[in-house]
């Protein structure tokens, strides 16, 4: 792949770059415990009162939302050659308009702005400060903390000085409304009477689990997850096929939009992996799938204590450092400028894998549909992020062959790349309910 030098000089900074924001999001008592530092509860890392996470939000937000108002306003394709001559597409307007209303309102200002002003929701755990003003042993908490006594990940946590106190140096007083499952501390007991002027901080080790629905788990731990992931999802592909991978998917908008740049779209054509080796490695992605389902199973054995809750928490840290952030973030991202933008989609994403199965053997009605105006310039192939031999499904030594595939031989996100990219409009969706035969084989053409 040719590179510009100034393309040379980013690279050089963007891996490690990408390497060292994903550590201080996800694990960043890693870089405080080289530094010798004391960081309990993780402020080293905040700026302005705000977690790591909210400002590597804030950062992937504004680069989807800048990159889909720039081709909304300019209205030029990014596909084909030359990119920027023909108009964009009317399907390529409702993709990226998605993508910004979707990320701007669903993943950044429902779960991160909406806080800020007592509405919402948020996953940090209560944190109490007390400063002792007389001695005595008793602190009331004006905020009752949630913890569980039995599982890690949710161990109530009390500090004095911010050194972390011996569990049997005090006695935990919960609310009448605590259960066996989640007790609510309102006030912690000291066998000693605490001297004036300590500083008492009560609050909750809420392990940091990835709790993404793409990673399948989350739909076992309620109802409307379970109805949303087995049912609406499913009804959802048989429809539409994977279009959530490339309309809606968090992950799929940042690879759906850097994909669109000068630099993506030639990572896109030049790095993406092709040809029968890379398509028969997709096999991985059912390795994930499994995984992320026995996680899910693990949490429901947890819950009927079938399994120890140490054993449930070492199997949550796998999915956290394995799947999230060596394949969804350092692989997943990390690697874009040389495996294209769909590394984790094509390879890791269990969600994904479950939408494949389900269209392939659900008989999902979506398809990509090439006609008899293919000429066999394969612009279709260059543009897609997925590896897809698009062009050997519709044409043959140059000839047409209108052999339209779907999700039984491919793992297409209906992006609508390939479609926009033909100069000569020889690819189309097939129409919701219409009937055409799908390819249930790879052609034969494809090369190694």
């Amino acid at each position: 792949m040719k590179r510009s030098n100034a393309e040379k000089i980013v690279l050089a900074i963007f891996l490690p770059a990408v390497v060292l924001i994903y550590v201080i999001k996800s694990y960043p008592e890693w870089i405080t415990g080289l530094l010798g530092i004391a960081d309990p509860f993780g402020d080293f890392f905040f700026l302005w009162g705000k977690k790591p996470n909210f400002w590597y939000q804030t950062v992937y937000t504004a680069v989807v939302v800048t990159i889909c108002v720039k081709l909304l306003i300019g209205g030029k394709s990014p596909y084909g050659k030359p990119a920027g001559r023909k108009p964009l597409p009317r399907y390529q307007k409702s993709k990226f308009l998605s993508i910004l209303l979707v990320q701007s309102i669903g993943f950044y200002f429902v779960p991160f702005v909406l806080p800020m002003f007592g509405l919402g929701w948020s996953d940090g755990a209560t944190k109490n400060e007390i400063r002792i003003e007389s001695q005595g042993n008793m602190v009331s908490l004006a905020k009752p903390v949630t913890y569980s006594p039995t599982q890690t990940k949710y161990a109530l946590l009390v500090y004095l000085d911010d050194v972390l106190a011996n569990a049997d140096s005090f006695q935990v007083i919960d609310s009448e409304d605590s259960d066996s499952n989640s007790h609510q501390a309102i006030g912690i007991e000291f066998v000693q009477p605490l001297v004036p002027g300590t500083l008492v901080t009560v609050t909750a080790f809420h392990l940091a689990h990835k709790m993404a629905h793409v990673y399948l788990s989350p739909s076992f731990f309620s109802a409307g997850a379970m109805l949303y992931m087995f049912f609406f999802i499913p009804i959802f592909v048989w429809f539409f096929g994977k279009r959530y991978c490339s309309w809606i998917c968090a992950c799929g908008n940042l690879a759906e939009t850097v994909g669109t740049t000068t630099w993506g779209s030639k990572w896109v054509k030049e790095g993406t992996p092709r040809g029968k080796i890379s398509l028969q490695l997709e096999w991985i992605q059912n390795l994930m799938l499994i995984l992320s389902l026995a996680i899910g199973f693990s949490a429901v054995l947890n819950a009927y204590h079938v399994i120890r809750p140490a054993t449930h928490d070492r199997i949550w840290y796998v999915q956290d450092f394995l799947t999230d952030f060596m394949f969804g973030s350092i692989i997943g991202v990390g690697l874009y400028p040389f495996y294209g933008t769909r590394m984790w989609c094509r390879y890791g994403c269990p969600m994904a894998r479950w939408m494949k199965w389900f269209g392939r053997f659900g008989k999902s009605t979506f398809a990509v549909v090439p006609n008899d105006k293919c000429r066999g310039v394969g612009l279709c192939t260059q543009a897609c992020p997925m590896g897809i031999p698009v062009a050997d499904y519709a044409h043959k030594d140059r000839k047409p062959i209108e052999i339209a595939f779907g999700l039984e031989t491919t793992s297409c996100i209906g992006c609508g790349g390939c479609v926009a990219a033909c100069p000569v409009d020889a690819l189309s969706f097939q129409k919701i309910g219409a009937k055409t035969i799908i390819a249930l084989e790879q052609p034969e053409t494809v090369s190694d």
